[in-house]
């Protein structure tokens, strides 16, 4: 079993919907709004909160939008912020910065859209902001982001027998359509989190060998780390981050 720890710094993510994204957003579970930046993404002022991550969603089929978040791009930078664009596209867009596309024409509803990146902001989040025994942090994250030009991220939740390995199937599979497209995997992380009473390393290694599986590439250097949270109960969460 492991212990819990201090966490030595918190880590801000917010979510920031371009256009019409943000009326899907808000139909999420309430904790997602939660997440959502308020204010002009373009005003130095307004991210004197420090956040260290943006998670930035945009519909490519809105008019401009590409070029909006482009312009926001290139403002976090100066920020000195991580940006995570999530764009939901069909088509093959160059953003500067790797990017997680979700190809719209796969899925037959606009919620299941928006429960993948939902997921995959909380993944994000679970990585930077979680304590951690075993710790992944925001370097992590940023020199995985290097790794590649496109991102996956996902998250799951899973109680009983084999929970870790059972989450990480999960999470993957909700996520199969962006897996196909996403080509030679170049690097990832893992971050298993549970109650101090359920979560072992034995958790831990079952959902880095399920997650080595499921890539089918054990050339793919996976970092992984693991974390308690004690209000999950009988519950194995795990969020994945893969870069190609």
């Amino acid at each position: 079993m492991f212990e819990t720890k201090e966490q030595e710094e918190v880590c801000n993510v917010r979510v920031l919907c371009l256009g019409r994204t943000a009326d899907e957003w808000k139909k999420l579970p309430q904790g997602a709004e939660s997440l959502l930046f308020v204010g002009d993404p373009m005003d130095a002022s307004t991210w004197k909160e420090a956040v260290a991550v943006c998670f930035v969603i945009a519909d490519g089929k809105e008019e401009g939008v590409v070029k909006e978040v482009k312009s926001v791009i290139e403002k976090l930078k100066v920020e000195k912020v991580l940006v995570i664009p999530s764009l939901i596209t069909s088509e093959a867009v160059e953003l500067g910065v790797p990017t997680f596309f979700i190809n719209q024409d796969k899925y037959s509803e606009k919620k299941e859209i928006y429960e993948i990146i939902y997921n995959a902001a909380e993944s994000v989040k679970s990585i930077v902001s979680e304590p951690g025994v075993v710790d992944l942090d925001l370097k992590d994250l940023r020199d995985v982001c290097q790794c590649g030009e496109r991102l996956i991220m996902t998250r799951a939740e899973v109680e009983g027998e084999n929970a870790a390995r059972q989450a990480c199937i999960k999470a993957m599979e909700k996520v199969t359509a962006e897996l196909e497209e996403l080509g030679p995997k170049k690097g990832g992380l893992l971050n298993v989190v549970g109650s101090e009473e359920n979560l072992s390393m034995m958790e831990v290694c079952e959902a880095s060998e399920a997650l080595t599986d499921k890539l089918g590439d054990e050339k793919c250097n996976i970092i992984w780390g693991a974390a308690v949270d004690n209000e999950l109960g009988k519950k194995v969460a795990v969020s994945i981050i893969i870069a190609g």
